[in-house]
């Protein structure tokens, strides 16, 4: 079953976001996408409102985008964004990762803001299905809030994150309730790091990874 539970969030999530982190989210978002080859074939999952999209397929003009997004509003709003050629690039999918086209391989995977949702579980297993999507070679695009356990930070970023996690479980009854070591499940995945940008006070991370 779909559960549409971003839709009434859908219409304020740019200005919230905005209002919280500035421009530091969408910095952040595209500041790897110069990597991305010319002509690939690429899976945004979650990708919410498609701030991303039209810097992914501007200066991409034979990319192919499958944009996997479970709000029917998310992805309306994402559409509105696009001229009718970039539009046509770009195959809208409401759903979750088990509406992802049988057999289909991507040579890039971008997750922006995504695996955050998750608890170790089911997060294991859907990093596990987007790297088997992933074609050798292949590029992830990883982009999340991150605050590694025994390494300082600032202390009102624990707050904001607290703040975050209970505010989107009654917004959007999301599963998780604190954030995953990222770090971990890309190592057992036996990725490669190529890239990292810190933002945002290191709140915010970027990487690329190489299957």
């Amino acid at each position: 079953m779909i559960n549409n539970t971003y839709n009434p969030l859908a219409p304020y999530y740019d200005f919230l976001a905005g209002m919280v982190f500035g421009k530091s989210l969408l910095q952040a978002k595209c500041h790897f996408l110069g990597l991305l080859p010319p002509g690939a074939n690429i899976l945004l999952i979650g990708g919410g409102t498609g701030q991303t999209l039209p810097w992914i397929l501007k200066g991409h003009c034979q990319n192919q985008v499958v944009y996997l997004e479970k709000s029917s509003k998310m992805i309306a709003i994402a559409m509105k964004r696009l001229d009718k050629k970039m539009i046509e690039r770009v195959r809208f999918i409401e759903g979750d990762e088990s509406n992802l086209p049988e057999g289909e391989k991507y040579e890039v995977v971008i997750t922006h803001f995504f695996l955050d949702q998750f608890k170790d579980d089911r997060l294991t297993a859907l990093n596990h299905l987007l790297y088997d999507r992933l074609k050798t070679s292949g590029l992830w695009l990883f982009t999340d809030f991150e605050l590694k356990k025994g390494q300082p930070h600032y202390w009102w970023q624990n707050i904001l994150i607290k703040t975050m996690f209970a505010f989107f479980k009654v917004t959007t009854n999301v599963e998780a309730d604190q954030l995953p070591e990222f770090n971990l499940f890309f190592k057992q995945l036996g990725m490669t790091l190529i890239g990292e940008k810190h933002f945002f006070k290191k709140l915010i991370v970027a990487r690329v990874y190489k299957k």
